[in-house]
């Protein structure tokens, strides 16, 4: 669902996860705890119709941008536990997690690598007894990694076709 407020989010530690600054896009609120994506240079708001999203983080500002911004929004990765929009379970884990329709919070595992945006890979849920609640772990991969599918009709994959 779409974030109408920040939010704490449950993290575990990772070594190799970083912190970094983007450009904001204009007139857009940012929460802290939600998904941002990173497409043509900019922060958006990432959802199911977000084109071109080159890495996914969890955003740690909150603040609403103006026009002709010049604000710089600071994101993290690392393993989050975010909201299970999808029927995720336990066998899903080592899967690649999705943005949903109003992806601020919430991971899905339907979707296709070659044309949603990927939030990251699935590592465990977590039921409603759970400290935190019920949710799904998923690592934020960021810039960190790349992921890209190998199908018959990619132009540059191991086959060359």
């Amino acid at each position: 669902m779409a974030l109408t407020a920040s939010k704490n989010i449950l993290e575990k530690h990772l070594p190799q996860a970083y912190r970094n600054d983007y450009p904001a896009t204009d007139s857009v609120q940012y929460f802290r705890g939600g998904l941002v994506a990173l497409v043509a240079g900019k922060l958006v708001k990432p959802t199911t119709a977000t084109v071109g999203a080159s890495a996914v983080f969890i955003c740690e500002d909150e603040i609403l941008t103006g026009v002709s911004t010049t604000e710089q929004i600071g994101v993290r990765t690392g393993m989050f536990k975010l909201l299970n929009g999808d029927t995720i379970v336990a066998a899903d884990a080592g899967k690649l997690g999705y943005i949903g329709a109003n992806g601020d919070d919430s991971v899905y595992k339907a979707g296709a690598a070659a044309t949603d945006v990927v939030v990251g890979v699935i590592d465990r849920v977590d039921a409603a007894r759970d400290p935190g609640g019920a949710g799904v772990w998923v690592h934020v991969l960021g810039l960190h990694e790349i992921i890209k599918p190998l199908t018959a009709t990619t132009s540059d994959n191991l086959s060359g076709a």
